[in-house]
């Protein structure tokens, strides 16, 4: 059997009814008992049925897929996690532009880095210049207090 959608008019309540469909039409609020009316809602989307519309390709899987099933068959058989799942491809996005972000920051660290080495600067203080505390942290690679090690 079905499940129906049902609002009462009278005291504003909304409810979800189980019954057959020659008995959708009469339906009693369970409030006040004022007849209910049908509410319009969209049917279900059933992977594998009534024309499964979710093929296409998957950026972040990387290839085409015929339908939602071949898809999910997919995901399961390889281990992996559909970027949906995850909060869409924005979020896929965001990752590499963070990661991009940190390679950056880390080609200019290590540009400083060989600068000191090549004055001839020696591997502390290199590593102090191109690595401060403060640099760090005002990256967010540092929380709290700093081990000195001392």
């Amino acid at each position: 059997m079905p499940v129906y959608d049902y609002m009462c008019y009278t005291c504003k309540k909304q409810s979800e009814r189980l019954c057959k469909y020659e008995n959708k039409d009469i339906q009693y609020c369970s409030a006040c008992d004022d007849r209910l009316k049908p509410l319009v809602t969209a049917p279900a989307r059933t992977a594998g049925r009534w024309g499964d519309t979710g093929g296409g390709f998957d950026r972040s899987l990387g290839r085409h897929f015929n339908n939602s099933m071949e898809k999910e068959k997919y995901i399961r058989a390889n281990g992996l996690v559909a970027a949906s799942d995850l909060g869409g491809v924005s979020y896929l996005d965001n990752i590499v532009e963070k990661e991009c972000a940190v390679h950056v920051q880390h080609e200019k660290d290590m540009e400083v880095f060989k600068d000191v080495v090549s004055k001839g600067g020696d591997l502390s203080k290199a590593y102090t210049e191109a690595y401060s505390v403060d640099a760090l942290k005002s990256r967010g690679l540092l929380d709290g207090e700093v081990n000195s090690g001392i």
